[in-house]
């Protein structure tokens, strides 16, 4: 990992979520979308089915992402089944 990455990652991050923005009320990102435990399982619920091929549930399309990512992370299916189903369920929204 490159020197001062992850100094450089935490201020970007600190930056778009912590900031008040007129545009969002003068409130910041993380005031404006919450993201916690319940949202986490959500994730997680969904990355077992995008990887058994199965509907994801009525999720936001934003959580796919991230359950894509999860289920690669845990090698819960092969990548190009991930893939694939991930971009089915995309389009199908």
């Amino acid at each position: 990992m490159l020197n001062g990455f992850p100094e450089v990652i935490s201020m970007v991050v600190d930056a778009i979520c912590y900031t008040s923005y007129p545009q969002l009320g003068n409130k910041c990102l993380s005031d404006v979308v919450r993201f916690g435990q319940k949202e986490q399982q959500m994730i997680e619920e969904a990355a077992r089915r995008l990887a058994a091929g199965t509907d994801p549930g009525i999720i936001p399309e934003r959580f796919l992402i991230g359950a894509s990512r999860f289920a690669f992370d845990n090698r819960l299916a092969r990548p190009g089944v991930i893939t694939d189903n991930f971009y089915k369920e995309l389009s199908r929204r």
